[in-house]
């Protein structure tokens, strides 16, 4: 303000602010969005996460009584966790797919949001892959070990 009133006082003064106080504003809204978003796409990781387990949970209760009788043949734990993530696995891969097709139909929508990043980016979808993989295999892991430690007796018995 001293510096333009000493050029010109006539000048009317009115909003000065610093030009880093105006950028940081212009981009308030797209940080703002950027956060909503993250916070968005991690709640949906959560809730996938969620009824993934849930789905493998309940497979995993309605197939018991094979599993029990798997075990009381001699099934190893070990063959009894790979049917339980197996099963988790093959709904991963189902995922993956419908979610490809997914992006490639919608990449044209896409590309409008996104700011230095293709929408076909490979190394993005591989590290949402990843995440994913692993989000599969801890959902997946929990009723694995559960149906590992059924007792037959106790589980054929109930039938």
């Amino acid at each position: 303000r001293e510096i333009i009133n000493r050029l010109d006082p006539t000048q009317p003064l009115f909003d000065v602010r610093p030009m880093a106080e105006r950028v940081a504003e212009t981009w308030a809204t797209h940080r703002l969005l950027t956060f909503l978003l993250t916070i968005f796409a991690g709640l949906a990781l959560l809730l996938a996460a969620v009824g993934l387990y849930g789905v493998l949970a309940y497979s995993a209760f309605r197939r018991l009584r094979e599993i029990a009788v798997r075990l009381a043949l001699g099934a190893r734990p070990a063959h009894i966790r790979g049917l339980v993530m197996g099963h988790g696995l093959r709904l991963f891969g189902a995922g993956i797919a419908l979610g490809a097709l997914g992006v490639l139909a919608s990449s044209g929508v896409i590309r409008s949001f996104l700011f230095g990043v293709s929408p076909l980016d490979p190394e993005t979808y591989l590290a949402v892959g990843l995440l994913l993989s692993v989000v599969t295999i801890l959902a997946a892991w929990i009723p694995a070990r559960r149906a590992c430690r059924v007792n037959p007796i106790v589980a054929l018995r109930s039938e």
